[in-house]
C-alpha cells in the first residue's frame, strides 16, 4: 500500500505497514509544511489587522461632528453624545469644540454646547432659496425656529360669510297725509272745492334699523403644527476612540 496525502495542505500520510525507515522523514516534512503554513497565515492576519486599524483611523471613519439618528434606548455608539444642548468643556472635547465653537451655546472660552435637537427636525440652511421665509431667524448655523402649535388670525382665514336672522325690531307702519271726505253728507267741506293730485308721499316715520344675530361658531383654539415623524435620538460624534 502506498502513501496518501491530505486534500488541503498535501501532508503525507505514511502507509500503514510501510517502511519504518521512511516514517520519520515523512513526519518531519509534514511538520515543516504545517509550520510554514501557520507562518504564512500569521503574516496575513497581521496585515489584515494593520489594514483594519488604518481604516478605523482613516477618512472613512465617521468624522467628529457627525450627527446620526439612533433608533434604540440602548447600545449607543461609543464616542457619541446626545444632541440635548449640554454644555461641555473645550479641554475635554477639543476636536468637537474646534468644529462647533459656541454656535450652539456656551461662552466659547470655558464652555460650548452641543446642538439641542430635542423635538426638532434637521433643516438645511436657506442659502438664498427663500423657502424658509425667515422662520428660523437669520440664515446662520444654530438657528432654531418653527412653531409647534398655531392659532389662526382673521387675516389667515379663507374668505367666508355667516348666515343669520334679524329680530322683530323691523315691524312698523308708515303714516301719510291726504285730503279726506266728511262723514254723513258725503260732501267736501267748503265751496268751489277742486280735487287735485298732490303727489302724496309717506313721512319719514319708517326710518329704522335691524339687529342681526348670526350663527357664530368656533372657539379660536390653536391647532398642532407637527409633521409626521418617528421618534429616536440625534447623537453627535464627539471624539475619536
Amino acid at each position: 500500500m502506498s502513501d496518501t496525502t491530505t486534500p488541503f495542505l498535501g501532508l503525507t500520510k505514511p502507509a500503514i505497514g510501510g517502511s519504518n525507515d521512511t516514517w520519520g522523514n515523512k513526519e518531519n516534512a509534514d511538520a515543516d509544511l504545517i509550520d510554514a503554513n501557520a507562518s504564512s497565515n500569521n503574516s496575513r492576519l497581521a496585515a489584515l489587522e494593520a489594514r483594519c486599524t488604518a481604516l478605523e483611523n482613516s477618512q472613512w471613519q465617521e468624522a467628529v461632528g457627525t450627527v446620526k439618528w439612533w433608533p434604540a434606548d440602548q447600545n449607543f455608539p461609543a464616542g457619541f453624545l446626545f444632541c440635548d444642548g449640554t454644555l461641555l468643556a473645550p479641554s475635554t472635547y477639543p476636536l468637537l469644540f474646534a468644529i462647533l465653537g459656541n454656535a450652539w451655546g456656551g461662552d466659547g472660552v470655558n464652555t460650548f454646547a452641543v446642538p439641542d435637537l430635542r423635538g426638532c427636525v434637521l433643516v438645511h440652511m436657506d442659502a438664498g432659496s427663500g423657502r424658509l421665509q425667515g422662520q428660523y431667524g437669520p440664515d446662520r448655523i444654530g438657528g432654531i425656529g418653527g412653531t409647534s402649535i398655531v392659532a389662526l388670525t382673521v387675516a389667515q382665514m379663507p374668505t367666508h360669510s355667516h348666515g343669520g336672522v334679524t329680530d322683530t325690531q323691523g315691524d312698523h307702519i308708515h303714516g301719510f297725509t291726504a285730503a279726506y271726505m266728511l262723514a254723513g253728507g258725503n260732501t267736501f267741506s267748503g265751496s268751489a272745492l277742486t280735487i287735485q293730485n298732490t303727489g302724496l308721499q309717506t313721512d319719514v316715520a319708517g326710518a329704522h334699523a335691524h339687529n342681526l344675530r348670526d350663527n357664530q361658531q368656533g372657539s379660536g383654539a390653536a391647532h398642532t403644527n407637527c409633521q409626521p415623524g418617528a421618534l429616536g435620538y440625534y447623537m453627535i460624534k464627539a471624539a475619536n476612540l
